[in-house]
């Protein structure tokens, strides 16, 4: 089974992204997963490094006896692994909670997708980016279909769940598929100024494109995951926030993610401006 061509299973909404493998930057519009009136759109850039899949990390070290005494120590408790876990290569990043539709046409994913909705069961999705296919990807439930044809095409939506890594590929199916690690986060304290930091930050950010501020209760129920899911993020940017292992490390990357789009916003506001005024002056971009 070829893996290292761009899949012609998804159309529509989704095939330009999936044809983008020589173009920087292609921004496609899909379902708003979290604020209401936000642009939710996802972008592939080009040029991104490859990696590999790995083995199953090792658990903690072994305990140790001092005169007798049993010293305790901490195990990591050993990870799930799915095994002939169905693929899904794209030009795209999902991030957990993010909601994206997909057009279904080609053969082998009708084939995925009716036998995931039949058993109830989920499927990965995996970047397939210029320089290869990702090891770390999201697992993806169906959310909805849209509409279904006579021949097996669909019309679904998708929703993110957890993130794994590829630790081998399966060939002998008629869709692709592999065994895959599900991702666990360390444990680490998150600390209080980041986290209100990044949730003001969030709701400028929502302020300035809808006119309307989200308020605390709202803002306490987002996790770094679910405010990056409705930013128009890079492919790269996404990849490396869903590779994150704590929820800090990922609030601190949604931190400087808010600040650029904030920048951005800015910059769309000068060009307007000159736009009124016929061109009279350029706006710097960020």
């Amino acid at each position: 089974m070829n893996w290292g061509a761009p899949s012609r299973g998804v159309a529509a909404v989704q095939q330009a992204i999936v044809e983008a493998a020589d173009r920087d930057h292609v921004v496609v519009p899909r379902e708003c997963g979290v604020q209401g009136g936000m642009g939710v759109h996802a972008q592939v850039a080009a040029e991104p490094h490859e990696g590999g899949p790995s083995g199953v990390r090792n658990g903690g070290p072994p305990g140790s006896r001092r005169g007798g005494d049993v010293r305790p120590y901490s195990v990591r408790p050993m990870a799930e692994v799915l095994e002939r876990f169905p693929l899904f290569p794209l030009g795209l990043v999902l991030l957990p909670h993010e909601v994206v539709p997909l057009h279904i046409f080609e053969e082998r994913y009708k084939a995925m997708i009716a036998e995931c909705l039949a058993e109830e069961r989920e499927f990965g999705i995996v970047w397939l980016s210029g320089g290869g296919l990702r090891e770390v990807g999201c697992a993806a439930a169906v959310a909805k279909v849209l509409d279904r044809a006579e021949d097996g095409r669909m019309n679904i939506l998708v929703e993110g769940t957890r993130p794994f890594r590829l630790l081998r590929r399966i060939d002998d199916l008629v869709y692709p598929a592999g065994d895959v690690e599900l991702l666990e986060d360390r444990e680490a304290q998150i600390d209080p100024e980041v986290d209100a930091a990044v949730r003001e930050r969030y709701a400028d950010v929502v302020e300035r494109a809808t006119d309307e501020r989200p308020g605390t209760p709202e803002l306490r129920t987002l996790d770094a995951h679910r405010m990056a899911a409705t930013l128009d993020l890079a492919a790269p940017a996404k990849q490396e926030l869903l590779e994150l292992r704590t929820e800090e490390d990922r609030l601190r990357s949604v931190r400087s993610l808010l600040a650029e789009t904030l920048d951005r916003l800015d910059y769309a506001e000068r060009a307007g401006e000159v736009a009124r005024g016929n061109g009279r002056a350029r706006p710097r971009p960020p």
